[in-house]
């Protein structure tokens, strides 16, 4: 049996989203905040932050990349991380 996001991921869970402020990785912060998770994004593009958080305030952004996130153990905490 395969089960979906909603059916393990538990509200309140932290999720952080790597590359979650535009494309695809947005997609993926929206279907978590959806599930009434904590959502945290990572992303280069200072713009793209200001629109998600725009229209996600209950998110919160980090202006960074990825492999910064890993080097200062940005991961603690979290119960979902995805590596976009």
């Amino acid at each position: 049996m395969i089960e979906t996001a909603t059916q393990v991921i538990a509200p309140e869970a932290v999720a952080l989203i790597t590359a979650g402020a535009s494309g695809i990785g947005r997609v993926i912060a929206e279907a978590f905040l959806d599930q009434d998770c904590r959502v945290h994004v990572c992303d280069s593009d200072p713009a793209a932050i200001e629109s998600f958080l725009q229209e996600n305030p209950k998110a919160t952004a980090t202006l960074a990349n990825a492999h910064e996130l890993i080097e200062q153990g940005g991961f603690s905490g979290c119960v979902v991380v995805t590596l976009n």
